[in-house]
């Protein structure tokens, strides 16, 4: 087996900084949360989505997302801080068992949020392929399709 340090390096940077002269990624192996992390591709938290407010046709037209790509709310995207940028993910519907595959090109959901078990925002378009827009926030299962690899954190 090899050790949990050399499989992390698909880690954001975000685990892999220095926290109390241990590195976030020993803190979370003592915690026994990294073998979660590196054993599993599939995860069941919460999604919400995020993307533009009122019926402008551009709502967002210069924000840039934190992997450097313009911001679209009518792409496939995603944002989490667990996975790394170019990873594409499975996000099925638990409720109705739709699914979409989206790229995560963004970090969020807020980290106040992620302590309620939200790890992932859609884009509003992916959003709308599995619920309704109005209902905010679904229940929904993450399988990881295809690594990306890390360039911005």
């Amino acid at each position: 087996m090899k050790s949990a340090h050399a499989k992390a390096s698909f880690l954001p940077p975000l685990y892999q900084r220095k926290l109390y002269g241990k590195t976030k990624i020993q803190s979370l192996i003592s915690c026994g949360l990294l073998i979660l992390l590196l054993t599993t591709n599939c995860y069941s938290e919460t999604a919400s989505w995020y993307g533009g407010v009122g019926d402008t046709c551009d709502p967002f037209p210069h924000i840039m997302t934190a992997s450097g790509r313009p911001y679209d709310e009518n792409s496939f995207t995603c944002a989490s801080w667990l996975f790394p940028f170019g990873t594409h993910l499975r996000v099925t519907n638990l409720e109705n068992g739709k699914m979409v595959i989206v790229v995560v090109v963004d970090r969020g959901p807020a980290k106040r949020l992620v302590k309620k078990g939200r790890i992932i925002d859609l884009s509003k378009k992916a959003f709308a392929k599995i619920a309704d827009l109005k209902q905010g926030i679904i229940p929904v299962e993450i399988e990881v399709v295809k690594r990306g690899g890390e360039s911005n954190g």
